[in-house]
């Protein structure tokens, strides 16, 4: 644990990557439940993980159209990024923000906003006729699960 915390210090985790967000705000989430339930994670700032992921997410919107059609986009990434920001969105209603300290609560709050997102992504992969395209048959599998995987409740957070 130790040697993977020294390889993490210090580092910048912005991407415009939507499964990289995603991760990142997965991350963000469960490190900041862990601290608000008491634990210590040394230098680990979930603040600046989420600052780090709202940068990404700005820059993704800039570079990257959710409008564009279903064969020229990847579910499986587009997925990755809902499932982040639903992870976001409940540790915000579940109120656990308010003992992740000022920094950390903030950055949920500015995050909690991109819910409409994440529906839209759901929504749009939901339809029979997007998955009727190469783009999600020739990744199935994956897209499947992270489909599924967006459409659960988010657990474990607050």
């Amino acid at each position: 644990i130790a040697e993977a915390a020294a390889m993490c210090a210090g580092r910048d985790w912005v991407t415009d990557d939507p499964l990289g967000i995603g991760g990142l705000l997965v991350d963000a989430c469960r490190i900041a439940t862990l601290q608000a339930r008491g634990a210590k994670l040394g230098a680990v700032s979930p603040a600046a993980l989420f600052a780090d992921a709202r940068i990404g997410l700005a820059r993704f919107a800039n570079a990257y159209s959710l409008q564009g059609p279903a064969e020229y986009r990847l579910a499986f990434r587009e997925l990755g990024l809902a499932i982040g920001l639903y992870a976001v969105w409940a540790l915000h209603q579940h109120g656990a923000v308010a003992r992740s300290g000022d920094a950390t609560a903030s950055e949920i709050a500015k995050l909690a906003g991109a819910l409409p997102l994440a529906e839209g992504i759901t929504t749009f992969w939901q339809s029979a006729r997007n998955q009727s395209v190469a783009s999600w048959r020739d990744h199935l599998d994956i897209n499947c699960v992270m489909l599924a995987t967006s459409l659960l409740p988010p657990a474990g957070y607050g």
